[in-house]
């Protein structure tokens, strides 16, 4: 009679999840016995950065993976990367260790107490089996859960002794479970309408638009309307070629700014996003005076709590494809293209502009940008535009720490293409033990930091704010990057002169494997939201 491990392993081979993304420790060992040769383990020194990887690898793949962490105190170093896992609709097989059954009445020092709600309410679901024999079940259904729209985490407490216990003896039941669902037709037709009849609509594309392999679908919906297409707030996916002649830039998370900047377009037609990510500008009017909006989402809860317009439920790509042939051609000119930007200044302090100018030159126009330096972010848009599917992943959700792991777990998932992390110095700090995973596998990844000794992002949100930066704890002088990557077996370069830029960027550029580079940018202050 086949155990409940190994029938667990065979449900998971059944669905092709068979990766793994872990921190191991004394519950989970037993689950982890006999590791079967076709599946992949990928160790990560601290669960943060372990999430983080599995968030870049599942969200490139679109498939599930298993994250594995050790009890309780796993799940709470995970929880800050789960976050943003679950706010970038990954979908992710978590596990978490508990004590043997017949002592957990006892509560010993392994028990994980209320082990379902310790990660919530960043997961879909969370489950611990009733019975050993249910694991395997529970997998399966941990995975359709998963993978349904909007695809998320899920969450599996499973105890150290169930592992070796005789599974049923009833076949194991394999099932399939579409994941897409069709807008409801009569919604869509009504929506064509009303983007047809608009004086002057504009788009704005969400990072479901990536996630749903749309890219197309959203750039044969703009051509046929020639209408200006804006970046979602805060996206954490590019969802339209940045380099189009109808691509206007993307929207800043500011209430005041965002209807100023709209406020010529009648009809906003917001495509996978919320409506709309605000961290700034009060609470006043959402829309421009005289202006209605309409979302397309595959999210039931940003359907509901938008504050403003119509919302059309179902999967993004389905929707553009019917809203692509439905509208009328228009015969309205085709809008001015924007100005072309300055030559950014090459001179020392090196300037972000200056950096990321450089870098597109460089780079593969291929490859994949991870960005977590919020200061900067503007500026890598600027020089660097994102032309490509899964092109850019970026978070924009509170918390640090996410940028260089989700970066390698996107290069492991696609180990043909070059990855660069574009992060800040402050955030490099909280995960940087996925250096040690990027050298062990030769992640092709570079990690461009911004080096600024400080965090300039919350210096110029308390500028916003009116309280000033003189605030403690905004600075982090005497760290040394270079010496730390090397510590855990990636090479580094410290750049302190633009003239040394070039050369640091191409060596970096032909490496084998991971390489950093430290380069100490300008440390003025800029407007937080320009």
């Amino acid at each position: 009679m086949p155990t409940v491990r190994q029938r667990t392993y065979d449900m998971l081979r059944a669905h092709g999840v068979t990766t793994f993304f872990g921190n191991p420790g004394f519950t989970e060992l037993p689950f982890l016995t006999d590791f079967p040769a076709d599946f992949t383990y990928y160790l990560g020194l601290q669960e943060a950065a372990v999430v983080s990887m599995a968030d870049g690898y599942a969200g490139v793949t679109g498939m599930p993976v298993v994250v594995n962490l050790h009890n309780a105190p796993g799940v709470g170093n995970a929880m800050g990367n789960l976050k943003t896992a679950f706010h970038n609709k990954t979908p992710l097989i978590i596990t978490c260790g508990q004590q043997r059954r017949d002592m957990c009445l006892y509560e010993p020092g392994f028990y994980n107490r209320d082990a379902r709600d310790l990660p919530k309410p960043y997961v879909k679901w969370s489950y611990e089996p009733q019975r050993a024999q249910d694991i395997p079940a529970a997998f399966q259904r941990a995975i359709h859960i998963a993978c349904q729209e909007p695809q998320g985490p899920v969450f599996l407490v499973l105890p150290v002794d169930d592992w070796e216990r005789e599974a049923d003896p009833l076949p194991l039941v394999i099932r399939r479970v579409s994941t897409r669902v069709a807008p409801d037709p009569q919604a869509l037709a009504s929506a064509a309408g009303r983007i047809a009849a608009a004086r002057n609509p504009c788009l704005i594309a969400g990072a479901a638009i990536d996630r749903a392999g749309a890219w197309d679908e959203m750039v044969a919906l703009a051509e046929k309307l020639r209408a200006a297409v804006y970046g979602a707030p805060a996206a954490s996916r590019a969802a339209f070629p940045e380099n189009h002649r109808l691509f206007r830039g993307a929207l800043v998370f500011d209430r005041e700014l965002l209807r100023h900047w709209l406020e010529d377009h009648d009809l906003l037609v917001v495509v996978g996003a919320a409506v709309f990510d605000f961290d700034m500008g009060g609470m006043g009017p959402v829309l421009p005076e005289d202006s209605d909006l309409l979302l397309f989402t595959d999210d039931p809860e940003e359907a509901a709590r938008a504050p403003a317009g119509d919302a059309v439920l179902g999967n993004v790509k389905l929707a553009l494809t019917t809203l692509a042939q439905a509208v009328p051609e228009t015969t309205a000119t085709w809008p001015q293209t924007t100005p072309n930007m300055p030559t950014p200044a090459t001179g020392d302090p090196i300037q972000p502009h200056a950096l990321f100018a450089l870098l597109e030159e460089l780079r593969p126009k291929d490859g994949a940008v991870v960005l977590e330096a919020s200061s900067h972010a503007s500026a890598m848009h600027m020089r660097m535009p994102i032309t490509v599917p899964q092109g850019f992943f970026y978070a924009g959700v509170g918390g640090i720490g996410n940028g260089l792991p989700t970066a390698v777990g996107v290069q492991l998932a696609q180990p043909d293409r070059r990855v660069i992390c574009a992060t800040g110095d402050g955030a490099m700090l909280y995960t940087l033990q996925a250096l040690w995973t990027a050298a062990q596998h030769q992640a092709r990844i570079v990690v461009v930091v911004l080096d600024n000794a400080g965090y300039a992002v919350l210096k110029e949100s308390g500028d916003y704010l009116g309280v000033g930066h003189d605030q403690p704890g905004l600075d982090t002088p005497g760290v040394d990057l270079v010496k730390l990557a090397e510590g855990f077996g990636v090479p580094g370069i410290r750049v302190e002169q633009y003239a040394g830029l070039r050369s640091a960027f191409e060596q970096a550029l032909a490496a084998d494997g991971p390489m950093l580079l430290s380069v100490r940018v300008d440390p003025t202050l800029r407007p937080l939201l320009s």
